[in-house]
């Protein structure tokens, strides 16, 4: 294998690797490993030209949530480019095993866009650096069940501060994205006697939110600006934009999409409209905080592992607080503490060491 460093400022590590024979290439960014190892995805994607620079974001993205939800994790991400028709996913997985091996823990993979249940096995048969696993297997299983639990927990904390209620029966919400994790959000806030309005690229995923979850269906290109209390983005990366921002008509944005925001004058400009917004690695930490519990000594344990992600309406509660306290956004906040956990730990560190 074939592995060259890429230095990247404001990043431990990143890996471009290949194996020309095999033709197996791959990415793999280390953000930060001041709390523990970093734990990111590792996806199967087709844009090589993007390489490294489409996983960064994320990688760090990683870091700040893992901090933020007092997590002792750091973070990363790897992608694997897309075999060629004929070459194996399995012999793909095997040589991305031989990175882990490498890193020699200081990188713990899961799954990611493009990776199945049975790509996550494979390659859990070839390393024991992989989260994500199913219970049955000793795993924590899906993380967008979690990841959608932890989200309804954080609109409530929205919900309370802009309207001095956390209830979700008689509010209106727009989800952008009907996938794994919008689908199981926008059925939790139904359930609870929310209206909630979906959008999704694919018919089928529209089909079935409009007949089991009675969801009414808009446009892909009106949803993010449909006239509701919150505005919950499940989909793509950088939608929120001064452009967009100004669009839109709603009190609260607070969804599962990682990176919403595309810049601080993103941020400013929902301050300046009083538009409150929930910061993305706060809010959508539940699959993460699920998959840290199987780190614990004992074992992943559902129980625990769900009332970890409940606090995620706290935290929010408390970031909210100091926002509004420094006249900073949301976002500000959120970072401000993240940051301050990691210099915490990188002060302590350094006195042990000196």
């Amino acid at each position: 294998m074939f592995l060259t460093n890429l230095v990247i400022r404001g990043y431990e590590r990143v890996l471009h690797a290949r194996y020309p024979h095999r033709g197996f290439e791959a990415f793999l960014a280390i953000h930060d490993t001041t709390l523990g190892p970093a734990l990111g995805w590792v996806s199967f994607d087709r844009e090589r030209e993007r390489f490294p620079e489409k996983i960064l974001p994320f990688a760090e993205a990683m870091t700040w949530k893992a901090a933020a939800a007092d997590l002792e994790l750091g973070g990363g991400n790897a992608a694997i480019v897309l075999p060629e028709e004929g070459t194996g996913r399995g012999d793909s997985l095997a040589a991305f095993s031989e990175i882990l091996a490498l890193l020699g823990g200081s990188y713990l993979a899961t799954g990611g866009p493009g990776v199945t249940p049975e790509d996550l096995r494979e390659l859990r048969k070839h390393s024991s650096h992989v989260l994500g696993l199913s219970r049955e297997e000793g795993g924590s299983g899906d993380p967008s069940s979690p990841t959608a639990r932890g989200v309804v927990e954080g609109i409530r904390a929205c919900l309370e501060t802009v309207f001095g209620s956390a209830a979700i029966e008689g509010r209106s919400f727009a989800v952008q994205g009907l996938g794994r994790t919008g689908i199981k959000i926008a059925a939790l806030l139904r359930q609870e006697g929310g209206k909630v309005f979906g959008a999704d690229l694919r018919s089928e995923k529209c089909e079935l939110a409009r007949e089991k979850y009675g969801i009414e269906i808009v446009s892909v290109s009106q949803v993010l600006f449909t006239a509701c209390d919150a505005v919950v983005p499940c989909a793509t990366e950088g939608i929120l934009t001064e452009e967009t921002v100004d669009k839109l008509n709603c009190r609260i944005v607070a969804g599962a999409a990682n990176n919403q925001l595309r810049g601080r004058s993103a941020a400013l400009r929902l301050a300046e409209r009083g538009i409150l917004y929930a910061p993305d690695f706060i809010i959508n930490a539940g699959g993460i905080i699920n998959l840290a519990s199987e780190l614990e000594p004992g074992g992943y344990d559902p129980e625990e592992a769900e009332h970890r992600v409940a606090r995620i309406r706290t935290r929010l509660l408390e970031i909210f607080a100091r926002a509004q306290a420094e006249g900073v956004t949301p976002e500000e906040a959120a970072r401000a503490r993240a940051r301050e956990r990691i210099g915490t730990v990188r002060k302590t560190n350094n006195h042990i060491v000196g």
